[in-house]
């Protein structure tokens, strides 16, 4: 690469690559323009580059906290499908999809009452039961 010889040449040269930079090229270029070169237009842009730079910047570490987060409730959702041993379909009706058999079984399963020896309520229940039947 062969550097411009005079100021006409340096003006070309920036036109033409300038717009090819980064933008932290571009804002060090201005820089080092401005120290030599005091012009409104150079601060401008720098300004303008400098914004653009910070802008980038946050909305960067927006994307990663939003990226952190939902990793972070990924992790949540998978910890409870690991420890939730509560059956999808009994939150379903079976009459939705007559072709799921899972959940028509939910649904009739659902509908007894458990038979738990230790479960005091059961226990009335089965007195209760007993004491409607018509005595024969």
């Amino acid at each position: 690469m062969e550097l411009p010889k005079n100021l006409k040449e340096l003006k070309e040269y920036v036109a033409e690559n300038f717009a090819k930079l980064s933008a932290e090229a571009q804002l060090e270029l201005l820089k080092t323009l401005h120290k030599f070169i005091k012009n409104e237009e150079i601060v401008k842009k720098e300004l303008e580059l400098e914004q653009k730079l910070l802008d980038e910047e946050k909305a960067t570490k927006i994307c990663a906290i939003d990226d952190e987060e939902a990793a972070i409730q990924e992790e949540i959702l998978e910890e409870i499908r690991k420890h939730n041993h509560i059956d999808v379909h009994m939150f379903k009706d079976a009459s939705d999809d007559p072709r799921d058999e899972d959940a028509k079984y939910v649904d009739k399963t659902m509908d007894r009452i458990p038979n738990d020896p230790n479960d005091p309520l059961a226990d009335y229940l089965d007195e209760l039961e007993q004491e409607e039947e018509p005595k024969t």
